[in-house]
């Protein structure tokens, strides 16, 4: 393994765009009432038209420092959102010497045509980019700035090489099939929740944000009164996306073609990208997965050279926090250095790509992430360069049953041959509002909320490692191999992996899932045959990185995915899991067989010198 180093440069520039922001004292009320103001800093033109090629005019925003004395970069995103979200960041890059462009997306804000999320991306943001590039005041040249579906269509324009478009920064841009919409395939219901929030054109950020609303939704959800198909008629929203969708269950030439995310794989399009790259996720982003995945695509496709201008940027943080990151994620405070003023972070980058300033000293490695439990930012070459030793620990519980927390087996080098461990999964049970792909409809405190594995009592499996006698760090991606039976065709099961602090405080790590029938393939579903032994390959997992204290000691916990209402409930009867309800439910009873080559969990981590 190649030697990490510390960012000691890195994490005094992270305090330093941090205090520079802080350093700024706000001006008191009666300075305010008695300063008169001076000239505006900033210019915005409201509302300007771009046409693209089918005759649909985008809506947008420009943002100009007042006193340019000649062409500037343009800085460009465009989001679903309406752009109104948009002029803070807008008046801070134009503060900082770039015109910004808030674009509204095709269908939503001030912009014309439909909104069909994700399938005009591509050409709009072409034509946005080489109108932008004429524009009056503009030197031609356009960077991509912007999170999650902003992020994400940064990806989709890059690949049709617009030659103004000299750089992208996407955060959080996961890939539908890969960790947005369907993970594994399985669907989120969380969809349907977006889907109200992009309808029409306006923000709808209240309906979005409507916790008892949702909730109380997605528990009619879970109790089978309607298929899940019928979810979007359930909540007053029927939406041609959802069924379109749902009418392809697997990943086929629909998601590659119709939504143009898988089809961001493919190699002709990863090709064309020759531009600088620079992607920023988190340990709790859930698309992380995805931006990784693209990531990796790329670089093996793309020249040498062109791999140079490709970085990675992982740090403690959810969604959000990517763009806007915070010192507490999820009830867990991850450390003073964890905070980054990523505007700055951009705003240096952009600069050094379009040859206007020094290289980050953040970036001093092409994938640089945070050391959680250790408060410092570490970098390596690569994702594969910065990952530990991997350790094979056996899932074993000669003595007990493994079936809740006060009966947990063992995570251990090695395991006898044993009887398997069973838990039962009764889709008929009330929805629970608990996993962290609920983050805070769950809990204010999602990392360590426990109370999915607490409550488990034959409804899921609990392994415990042995306390930690050696302070250890967990860093790299884990995978698991189980080997189990069932008497369904088809269960959905998650595998979790927890930090177990000293003190009892669990904190969740990572987590995968798999639907039995897609075991093999995604593209070919395969039913399970009753009371067959089979493998199932974990190997989705999200990148860790966190130290371990002493006495610390880790958790596997093996359960059913769909006793969340945050995920689509799989009621095994083996047919079209969207059209089932109530009526098709069926029990499923599940063993996980131990012993010596059996069931495993490989985790990535090396004690602390």
């Amino acid at each position: 393994m190649k030697r990490l180093h510390t960012l000691a440069a890195a994490t005094a520039l992270a305090c330093c765009l941090v205090t520079s922001l802080a350093s700024a004292q706000p001006v008191s009320q009666a300075q305010t009432a008695t300063a008169d103001p001076g000239p505006r800093d900033v210019s915005v033109e409201w509302s300007v038209k771009i046409p693209v090629r089918d005759g649909v005019r985008l809506n947008a925003n420009i943002y100009r420092p007042a006193n340019a004395t000649g062409p500037l970069p343009v800085v460009l995103t465009v989001t679903p959102y309406t752009i109104d979200t948009l002029h803070t960041v807008g008046m801070w890059f134009a503060r900082h010497g770039y015109i910004y462009a808030a674009v509204d997306t095709r269908g939503r804000g001030g912009s014309g045509g439909a909104f069909l999320p994700t399938n005009h991306e591509s050409e709009d943001g072409y034509d946005a980019i080489e109108w932008l590039a004429r524009m009056p005041g503009s030197d031609g040249r356009v960077v991509g700035w912007g999170g999650s579906y902003a992020g994400r269509n940064q990806l989709f324009f890059a690949a049709e090489a617009p030659s103004a478009l000299k750089a992208i920064a996407p955060a959080s841009a996961g890939l539908n099939t890969v960790d947005r919409d369907m993970r594994a395939n399985v669907p989120f219901p969380q969809l349907m929740q977006w889907l109200a929030y992009t309808a029409g054109t306006t923000s709808n950020r209240a309906a979005y944000t409507d916790r008892a609303y949702w909730l109380g939704a997605l528990s009619e959800l879970a109790s089978g009164k309607v298929s899940y198909r019928e979810f979007d008629s359930l909540v007053g929203m029927p939406s041609a996306t959802w069924q379109e969708n749902l009418k392809h269950p697997t990943v086929d030439a629909y998601w590659r073609t119709q939504t143009t995310d898988a089809g961001m794989l493919d190699k002709q399009q990863l090709g064309r990208i020759t531009i600088p790259v620079l992607g920023i996720t988190g340990s709790y982003d859930p698309s992380q997965t995805g931006l990784r995945a693209y990531l990796a695509a790329r670089a093996s496709v793309v020249a040498p050279e062109v791999l140079e201008g490709q970085y990675l940027v992982l740090g403690p943080w959810d969604h959000p926090g990517t763009r806007n990151p915070q010192r507490v994620t999820g009830g867990v405070d991850m450390g003073a250095a964890s905070v980054v003023d990523m505007l700055e972070l951009h705003r240096q980058w952009f600069d050094w790509v379009l040859g206007r300033g020094a290289k980050p000293a953040f970036l001093t490695d092409h994938f640089v992430y945070f050391l959680a439990g250790a408060d410092k930012w570490v970098s390596a070459p690569s994702i594969a360069a910065a990952a530990a030793p991997v350790h094979t620990l056996m899932l074993s519980s000669p003595d007990t049953d493994a079936g809740a927390m006060a009966r947990a087996g063992s995570l251990a080098p090695s395991a006898v041959r044993q009887a398997p461990d069973r838990y039962t999964y009764d889709p008929s049970v009330p929805g629970r509002n608990e996993g962290v792909e609920g983050f805070d409809l769950v809990s204010p405190k999602w990392l360590t909320d426990a109370t999915a594995v607490s409550r488990l009592d034959g409804e899921g499996l609990v392994y415990d490692m042995a306390p930690l006698t050696h302070a250890a760090d967990i860093v790299g991606i884990p995978s698991a191999r189980l080997f189990l039976t069932m008497d369904v065709p088809d269960t959905d099961v998650r595998v979790a992996l927890y930090a177990v602090m000293p003190d009892g405080t669990q904190v969740f790590l990572t987590q995968d899932q798999i639907r039995a029938r897609y075991r093999r393939s995604l593209e070919k579903e395969e039913l399970v045959p009753s009371g067959k032994r089979l493998q199932y390959d974990f190997s989705r997992f999200d990148f860790v990185s966190r130290r371990l204290p002493v006495g610390a000691r880790l958790r596997l916990v093996v359960s059913p995915l769909g006793l969340s209402i945050h995920q689509q409930r799989n009621r095994n009867s083996g047919g079209a899991v969207a059209d089932e309800t109530a009526a098709d439910n069926r029990i499923a009873h599940v063993a996980l067989a131990m012993g010596p080559g059996l069931s495993s969990l490989a985790v990535p981590m090396q004690e602390v010198p």
